[in-house]
């Protein structure tokens, strides 16, 4: 399981709000935000610098806390506030965000999170030329929010061919966690290739089959030519 790494992002101030106050702090190359949850009484607004929002998000994901420090006109409020990246929405086309919501956690109760799983090192059974089928990239677990994963690492060096690791497999490597699931999904399994067989040809049906046993076809070399049909007789004279 990959821990949490610190990540710490400045916040600014933001007075106005709305489509028009947006698109003016946009043109000053700044992004606007919003920080909402349950020990926040009203969501705050604030701004932010787009390559420190970017590095952020790169470096926590959705996964691990972000820890806010006011600058120049934020909220005080926000002093050592631990949130998580809500939603980002992205420009169409240009690599920079136009809008970040951040919820701000409550540090005394478990919630509810999606993490993504990492498949390590490579399998006996891979060695021996099978395929590693992975099933989910991906799993929802609860869990104290200073406690969430930025990953969670699977080892499958010790993998044969056609073993698979199942969701209960896991779940007992990390008795911190709750996994959430109704079924016993498996993982990940090393599939082994089947090469498929070349089918037995009937040597006189392929030969019945060739184009030159069609009918007006040329007779092969050496074959005998069939019997001419006879002629019809002439009738007897009366």
């Amino acid at each position: 399981m990959a821990q949490q790494q610190s990540v710490t992002l400045k916040v600014y101030g933001r007075e106005k709000t709305g489509k028009g106050a947006s698109i003016q702090l946009r043109m000053k190359d700044l992004v606007p935000g919003v920080v909402y949850g349950p020990k926040l009484k009203t969501p705050l607004n604030i701004s932010l610098i787009p390559n420190e929002i970017i590095a952020a998000h790169r470096a926590a994901g959705k996964t691990t806390l972000v820890t806010l420090e006011p600058a120049d006109g934020a909220p005080t409020e926000l002093k050592g506030l631990k949130v998580l990246f809500k939603e980002v929405t992205a420009h169409p086309y240009k690599t920079k965000f136009v809008h970040v919501d951040f919820h701000a956690i409550d540090l005394t109760k478990k919630m509810r999170v999606v993490v993504p799983v990492h498949f390590i090192g490579k399998s006996l059974g891979q060695a021996e030329g099978g395929i590693l089928n992975a099933t989910l990239r991906e799993l929802e677990i609860r869990c104290a929010p200073d406690q969430i994963p930025s990953s969670i690492d699977v080892d499958i060096t010790n993998l044969n061919l056609n073993d698979s690791i199942h969701l209960s497999e896991v779940e007992k490597l990390f008795p911190n966690l709750e996994f959430i699931y109704e079924n016993d999904y498996s993982l990940v399994t090393i599939s082994e290739i089947r090469e498929e067989k070349a089918a037995v040809v009937d040597p006189a049906a392929a030969a019945a089959a060739a184009p030159g046993a069609a009918a007006g076809a040329p007779a092969a070399a050496g074959a005998k030519a069939p019997a001419a049909a006879a002629a019809p007789k002439a009738p007897a004279k009366k």
